[in-house]
């Protein structure tokens, strides 16, 4: 039985992973354009149709914040740790104790079958490269987030505000500082609340369960469903109301680039590199589930169909960022140097290749988007310089664009350029305090391989028989059943659930150079929320 605490920890994971999920299938607008979205005319349009009107994921969020609250932990460890500050000391700590580290590991386990781990010497066929000595322990300078760090959002917040009282259109500007909010939002609830959780399977449910959505729905398009949509939009609105269509969802719906349930096919792909490293590495984790040959088919089914939604989208950027989150876990795997280096070169090399080849039409024409995107970087950065204190106020780009813009240029209401568009908006401080905070969350959430050091550690953790699931968290695995049959946690060799969500991170925030992702709540949210969890975790292990 499992305590008042730990129900509500699991009530809100439910929750919140649940409210992240639905956000991808029916909340993936820009809230710029919330004044075309109409609410649903019955039951089967609510549950079938999409998108929603935004304000009901102001109330939804606003329900998952009020059970948040109640479980958040405010007393999170966000300065340097200790051994952070004393990285000489806790070194030469550390090696005086390895020497006996292992003798002991092996013997505690030798001890207790129901927790024992099976010791295999290294492999010498050149697949897997045997532990180095200059590995990193557990105690070496490992700092959590800093304060400034965490404040980071808030001072951000609070300047689009200030950057919103000298806005040139209230409307839109007031819609996009609900949705900062709501970001911002995001990122504490996971930052408090979520790093409290150890069990985070009823999260990762709902989140995982908005994605197959997602990816259900582009399939539907792709085999028919695309041009059903077309005709059914253009007989109820196009046709009747002419004027009122805005130019950005005619030229969606005339292409046969697909876009699931996002606001344009690059949304799509954005959505696909923040979220499918994390939902392969949760189908490989649920070994309680699962065995593992199932396991292994459920990777490859949902790595085939997310990689086929992102050539039917389209995207030039999403294929590249692709290849590099793929060269990125391969130079993170144990190989041996000089294969690892053979390895990434083919992957790359085959990975330029079929880019090539596939876009070479688009290379033919010209490639106007590219071309589009410098137009619109070039206004941004005028306006930027124009309005260099408070910009022109959030999610006002549209405005002096159409008096920037080239003559022959296509209009746009975004930048292309998440950082761009923060300095067009809301001035330099507000493109810094966005820049910084990106890039600082993602250098201190970083996770570090794991040594033989922290691997000592976790044993040390370990639930005794009979309690095989008090204590575990996600830095277990799920080991061989004991004599009740049921799975003993065992350290993770490597903690590749927190990098493969960092890795989603970093697709993301490198997608944010060539589109708008921070301007679309399916995307900017879950990002929010899982940055906060990977800066919580870590603090956490330092409090």
């Amino acid at each position: 039985m499992c305590s008042s605490n730990e129900l509500l920890l699991r009530v809100f994971a439910a929750l919140f992973g649940g409210f992240l999920g639905l956000s991808l299938v029916k909340f993936g607008n820009p809230p710029i354009m919330e004044k075309w979205v109409t609410s649903p005319g019955g039951f089967l349009e609510l549950l079938l149709g999409t998108p929603w009107p935004i304000g009901w994921a102001y109330w939804l969020l606003g329900l998952v914040s009020g059970v948040g609250v109640l479980t958040a932990h405010w007393n999170q460890a966000v300065l340097f740790s200790p051994s952070a500050r004393r990285p000489a000391q806790t070194a030469t700590k550390h090696s005086e104790r390895d020497g006996a580290a292992a003798p002991r590991a092996a013997k505690r386990m030798a001890s207790s079958p129901s927790t024992a781990i099976e010791s295999k010497e290294p492999r010498q066929d050149g697949l897997i490269a045997p532990p180095l000595s200059s590995e990193r322990g557990e105690g070496e300078s490992q700092p959590a987030a800093p304060r400034w760090l965490i404040a980071l959002p808030l001072i951000w917040l609070g300047w689009q505000l200030l950057a919103g009282i000298r806005t040139l259109d209230g409307q839109l500007t007031t819609s996009t500082l609900k949705h900062f909010t709501a970001c911002a939002a995001c990122f504490y609830l996971g930052f408090f609340s979520l790093s409290r959780v150890k069990r985070l399977q009823p999260f990762w449910a709902g989140l995982l369960g908005g994605f197959f959505l997602v990816l259900a729905s582009g399939f539907m398009q792709h085999f028919g469903g695309l041009e059903e949509t077309r005709r059914y939009f253009f007989l109820n609105y196009v046709y009747p109301h002419p004027q009122e269509v805005p130019p950005e969802y005619l030229k969606r719906l005339s292409s046969t680039r697909i876009f699931a349930t996002l606001f344009y096919p690059n949304a799509l792909a954005g959505c696909l590199l923040l979220l499918l490293p994390v939902v392969l590495t949760v189908i490989w984790r649920s070994g309680r589930f699962f065995t593992t040959a199932a396991r292994g088919l459920l990777m490859g089914l949902a790595g085939v169909a997310g990689l086929a939604c992102l050539s039917w989208s389209g995207s030039k950027g999403g294929w590249l960022l692709t290849l590099l989150l793929a060269l990125a876990v391969l130079l993170r795997l144990p190989l041996r140097k000089q294969l690892k280096i053979t390895v990434v070169c083919a992957v790359l090399l085959a990975g330029l290749v079929g880019f090539f080849w596939k876009y070479s039409a688009f290379f033919q024409k010209g490639a106007t988007s590219v071309g589009a995107r410098l137009d619109y970087w070039r206004a941004a950065v005028q306006t930027a310089r124009d309005n260099p204190i408070f910009g022109t106020g959030p999610g006002t780009f549209a405005i002096p664009y159409q008096k920037l813009k080239r003559p022959d240029a296509e209009m746009s209401r975004l930048v292309h350029n998440d950082y761009l568009e923060q300095a067009s908006d809301s001035g330099l401080i507000g493109s810094l305090a966005y820049t910084v905070f990106i890039t600082g969350g993602l250098m201190w959430s970083y996770p570090k391989a794991r040594s033989s050091a922290r691997a000592e550690k976790l044993v040390d953790r370990l639930p005794r028989p009979g309690n095989s699931s008090s204590g575990a968290s996600d830095d277990y695995v799920d080991g061989p059943k004991d004599e009740t049959g049921l799975r003993t946690p065992v350290p993770s060799p490597d903690n590749w659930l927190p990098f493969s969500v960092w890795l989603g991170l970093l697709g993301w925030s490198c997608q944010g150079l060539l589109e708008f992702g921070l301007y679309i709540p399916a995307l900017a949210w879950p990002a929010f929320a899982l940055l906060g969890w990977l800066l919580g975790s870590k603090a956490s292990a330092h409090g």
